[in-house]
């Protein structure tokens, strides 16, 4: 008996001038990669969906649904300030599938064409439906911008320095220093405060400070 080849593109393994099928048995599913479909740019503050491209094999099967989990890359993530949502998509559905990122900075974010956003891996067990949409009023909008509203109503904090009157929940750009009232100067501030509108209140707290 002679040596054999080996011939891996063919999947055969040729002993004496016979063929023997190789066929490997518990292969796993290749992870494949999820990529931007165009150039999308994502305002500040705001949500987006976009149209993403997933890696395809010469034996994905045409018919039946293929279930896939898509989740953000890490390097996508260290490299671009956005957040991303885990999808599950039907690759046999459509030619391009839909994930959702979120840009929650001032600045607009540029996402281009072939950039790999994320991972596929397939789902093996039936998917159970929750609920048929998040939004029923919204079903039919897939492709639109909203912007993430922040609630603005003023809370208290207590520090070493004072209480932080009228800072809204987003913050400040100095970092709440401008809204600090000394102790000894609270009583006063409640008084010329009372009745009056954030900005009102806000602007007096910046008298005593």
């Amino acid at each position: 008996m002679g040596p054999a080849d080996i011939k891996l593109t063919e999947g055969v393994i040729l002993l004496n001038g016979v063929t023997i099928p190789c066929i490997q048995i518990g292969q796993p599913e290749p992870v494949r990669k999820v990529r931007a479909a165009d150039n999308f740019t994502i305002p500040p503050q705001s949500e987006i969906l976009i149209d993403v491209f997933v890696d395809k094999t010469e034996n994905d099967p045409i018919s039946p649904p293929q279930d896939y989990l898509i989740e953000p890359s890490s390097h996508f993530i260290e490299n671009h300030p956005v957040m991303m949502a885990s999808s599950l998509v039907d690759l046999c559905h459509d030619v391009t599938n839909k994930v959702r990122l979120i840009n929650p900075f001032d600045q607009e974010v540029q996402i281009n064409q072939d950039t790999v956003v994320g991972l596929a891996e397939k789902v093996e067990e039936q998917p159970i439906l929750l609920f048929s949409s998040e939004n029923t009023k919204d079903s039919t909008n897939f492709d639109s911008v909203r912007r993430i509203q922040f609630e603005s109503n003023p809370v208290t904090w207590q520090t070493n320095e004072g209480i932080i009157r009228n800072i809204t929940k987003k913050g400040t750009t100095d970092g709440g220093k401008s809204g600090v009232v000394p102790p000894h100067l609270i009583n006063l501030f409640t008084e010329a405060s009372e009745g009056r509108s954030e900005k009102e209140q806000e602007a007096i707290a910046n008298l005593f400070t």
